[in-house]
């Protein structure tokens, strides 16, 4: 290939075109591989999260059930706990939704980029 073949190739635009979308579609493919790890491992820790969500819901109805058993700093302790668990699941929760909406955001490009 001669100097000016490569240099034709080089500023032709659909090569250039072709060039950048091949760029940005591998970019976008890592990145949508690298978010679907990252929703399975959230899933994961969501469900995790929900399980101790579930049993701070016992805690708080053994507590409620006995109320007059505890002092009141191991009700408040008590309570913040479980506050603290169930924000807890409502920031993972946020987290993996958003994480799926841009999953999705992604797949969609994936599906309009031109190979």
């Amino acid at each position: 290939m001669s100097a000016i073949q490569a240099a034709d190739e080089i500023f032709d635009p659909f090569v250039l075109v072709h060039q950048s979308v091949s760029g940005r579609l591998e970019q976008v493919e890592s990145e949508l591989e690298a978010t679907e790890q990252k929703a399975r491992d959230l899933e994961a820790s969501l469900e995790d999260a929900r399980e101790r969500a579930e049993e701070s819901r016992v805690v708080e109805k053994h507590l409620l059930n006995n109320i007059r058993q505890f002092a009141p700093a191991e009700v408040q302790s008590t309570y913040g706990n479980i506050l603290e668990t169930q924000l807890g699941v409502e920031r993972a929760q946020f987290n993996y939704d958003a994480l799926v909406a841009r999953r999705g955001d992604l797949k969609d490009e994936v599906q309009f980029l031109p190979e």
